[in-house]
């Protein structure tokens, strides 16, 4: 590999000269040597003032969207190791949610930090858009040497209010994250073309590597590569640039591959993607349109739309949320009218530019040529043709890198628009401080948004009042902070607009089952069965309502209709195995434990239950200890399980252990009665009788009449 890249850079020797003389701008502005010096002081206000605005979002809670997936839910991000990290790269935790290995490991290092403390997740994407804005400058500079477009660039980066997502949201830390290496790599490509350098060409390709996984959209990187080569810098020497940019297409290639042939030999586990993927629960597919369901023409007028809107969203920053649907076909089966008109619209736009660039070759080889080119490569993947998949027909958070070429675009455009008398100087100026005063409103109107679950869906139905998923997770979202009614209702509106919104309708009986209104819990959970007859989940629901209310036959009937379907459901099987043992149904309750066991074997009330039929069946207290020794192993602080293998000690005559036990139980669990007169009854057996009083007397205050008939018949007589 060493031996290719110095021939490539001995080779360039030649050509490095004059990549060296044509690197220099070739519009330069005008002379501003105040500027000049003002510049660094202009850029520390700049990220002065990000920081000041954004440093509201350290207080912002996580969001019930990706955020438990990516941090909350994520085991890999609990440990930060050598070997946990390459756990992370080689063998995630549920692959199939295709999450950047590297953006993975930076929230382990947030979690060893922190733990899952929001701030420093929030601190931590913010601290990378302010790198990011230093990044921008210095590409921007050194395209141009203009500090005054570089200034206006990353001035609009900084505040788009677009690219807020990106930083006001944890798990978009991916964002962030591949832009600050995808810069990084574009800067030492440039630098590898003047200087013709092997170390600066191998750290190219590293920040490549790295802005590869941290996010799989860095895949537009060599294609940036051989843009800018042959229509930024105008390079001939095609063999040797597709030689040069080879590294760059083997990670995105590899990954293409093993979509395409998931069964074939492969050499390294991470950067595997699935095409078409879907992100939603299989309920939701059901309800909302999905990227499966378009043909190609479809997609085709769908990336002519997105390409629009992403222009629009642009020039006019007035609205962003959290997601844009996917399009609902019309009666007719047609895309709505406004994705046929939009897709004109942008065949317009590609038709002129291409036109514009072949009457005037040169303007490709400037820094406009440069933001178009920036823009146009990093947004193809982003316009649903290639069958990447995804969730929304546009979000805000995919412009964070491509915004940066229209940002150069912008602003190059302006300066043509003013050296052809079309537009004045000083209107140029007003027009960019407004536009600047503009996204510095909406940012901070939109950062506030970002502040917890309640308010970016809120958000989102004021201005997509039709999509159900919205309303079902701030259903979740109220359920979880125990506002019951609140999320009926949300939960109620989800099926009122998709009568068979499976999860909404199970999560609405679930929460009608915790507040005890079975009736409408029952009702809920047969509509779901309506709908889903294959789900195992509402037939556990049913029986647990069943056996709140005391009808455990009924219960057992749905439990078993549970495992029937789901054979590894361990809590139908354990709430099996406890009816059973109240029902006095031994031998049943025997059987449905060790299933539990089989299926869980580190779920401690199993082995507790089984503990008390070994002694109950065959008055094995060997086994017994055994089973409830496993239980507390498993969880130390399970209550009865701690009872019980104390009370077999006491039947065992082993009071030292017993006391041992007991102690436990009062120093460390919410049961002092069991604790002060289990221990009472040890003490009193070993002969210490006073101790033994005191504790009767302490059980006797928790209400224990046993107690009370120690402290009558036996502590009496010894004071």
């Amino acid at each position: 590999m060493l031996n290719i890249i110095n021939h490539i850079c001995m080779k360039g020797k030649k050509r490095s000269k004059h990549l060296k003389k044509t690197s220099k701008p070739l519009v330069k502005a005008k002379s501003h040597k105040d500027l000049k010096a003002l510049a660094p002081y202009l850029l520390f206000l700049l990220i002065v003032f990000v920081f000041i605005s954004y440093a509201q979002i350290r207080h912002h809670e996580f969001i019930h969207y990706d955020d438990n997936s990516y941090i909350g839910h994520n085991e890999d991000i609990r440990e930060l190791s050598l070997k946990n990290i390459q756990k992370i790269f080689i063998n995630p935790d549920k692959p199939e949610d295709l999450k950047p290995p590297l953006t993975v490991v930076s929230f382990a290092v947030n979690y060893a930090i922190g733990g899952l403390n929001p701030a420093g997740y929030y601190t931590g994407n913010l601290l990378l858009h302010i790198l990011n804005i230093l990044l921008v400058y210095l590409l921007v500079l050194k395209i141009s040497n203009n500090r005054v477009a570089s200034l206006f660039v990353c001035t609009v980066f900084a505040f788009h209010p677009s690219l807020t997502e990106a930083v006001a949201w944890a798990s978009a830390r991916k964002e962030v994250l591949y832009t600050f290496f995808y810069l990084g790599a574009i800067l030492m490509v440039i630098k590898f073309w003047e200087k013709r350098q092997a170390l600066i060409y191998i750290s190219a390709i590293g920040l490549f590597v790295l802005s590869y996984y941290s996010k799989f959209s860095a895949a537009t990187f060599p294609l940036l590569y051989l843009a800018l080569a042959f229509l930024w810098k105008g390079r001939k020497d095609w063999k040797k640039v597709l030689l040069e940019s080879t590294p760059f297409f083997l990670l995105p290639l590899y990954t293409f591959y093993r979509a395409v042939f998931p069964d074939a030999p492969h050499f390294f586990s991470y950067g595997e993607a699935s095409f078409e993927y879907l992100y939603f629960f299989k309920e939701e597919i059901k309800i909302v349109p999905i990227y499966a369901d378009f043909g190609l023409i479809d997609k085709i007028f769908m990336g002519g739309y997105s390409f629009v809107v992403y222009l629009l969203k642009f020039l006019f920053p007035f609205q962003q949320q959290l997601i844009y649907p996917y399009p609902e076909f019309t009666e007719a089966g047609f895309l709505p009218l406004k994705y046929y008109l939009f897709t004109a619209v942008a065949l317009a736009v590609f038709i002129y530019t291409v036109i514009y660039f072949i009457r005037h070759p040169g303007f490709l080889k400037k820094p406009l040529g440069f933001g178009i080119i920036f823009f146009l490569v990093n947004v193809t993947i982003l316009l649903h043709i290639l069958p990447i998949g995804g969730r929304v027909i546009v979000a805000d958070r995919y412009s964070y890198l491509p915004f940066i070429g229209l940002g150069i675009t912008m602003y190059y455009i302006v300066v043509a628009l003013t050296e052809q008398n079309i537009l004045k100087t000083a209107q140029a100026k007003y027009l960019a401080y407004l536009f600047i005063l503009l996204l510095v409103i909406f940012t901070h109107i939109r950062i506030p948004d970002w502040r917890n679950t309640e308010t970016i869906f809120k958000d989102l139905v004021a201005k997509e009042a039709s999509y159900p998923i919205a309303y079902n997770t701030l259903g979740v979202y109220y359920t979880e902070i125990n506002r019951p009614q609140e999320a009926i209702k949300f939960y109620s509106k989800a099926i009122d607009l998709v009568p068979h919104f499976s999860k909404a309708i199970n999560n609405r009986g679930t929460l009608y089952m915790f507040i005890n209104e079975n009736e409408k819990a029952k009702s809920d959970f047969y509509k779901y069965l309506e709908f889903m007859p294959d789900e195992a989940t509402p037939y556990h629901n049913l029986g647990n309502i069943y056996e709140a209310m005391g009808l455990f036959d009924e219960a057992i009937k749905y439990y078993k209709k549970a495992v029937a379907i789901k054979p590894d459901y361990y809590t139908a099987w354990y709430n099996q195995a406890l009816l059973y043992y109240l029902k006095e149904d031994f031998e049943n309750a025997k059987l449905a434990a060790q299933n539990t066991i089989e299926y869980k074997p580190d779920f401690a009330p199993a082995h507790n239950i089984m503990g008390s039929l070994s002694n109950i069946l065959y008055q094995d207290t060997t086994k017994a200890i055994m089973y409830f020794q496993n239980a507390i192993d498993i969880d130390p602080f399970n209550v009865q399980a701690q009872i019980n293998i104390s009370n077999i000690f006491l039947n065992l005559k082993e009071y030292e252990k017993a006391l041992h036990s007991f102690t436990f139980i009062i120093d460390n669990l919410n049961r002092k009665e069991a604790g002060f007169l289990g221990r009472g009854i040890a003490l009193f057996n070993m002969g210490r009788y006073e101790e033994a009083c005191v504790d009767f007397e302490q059980a006797s205050q928790y209400g224990s009449q046993e107690a009370r008939h120690y402290l009558i018949n036996y502590c009496s007589r010894i004071k």
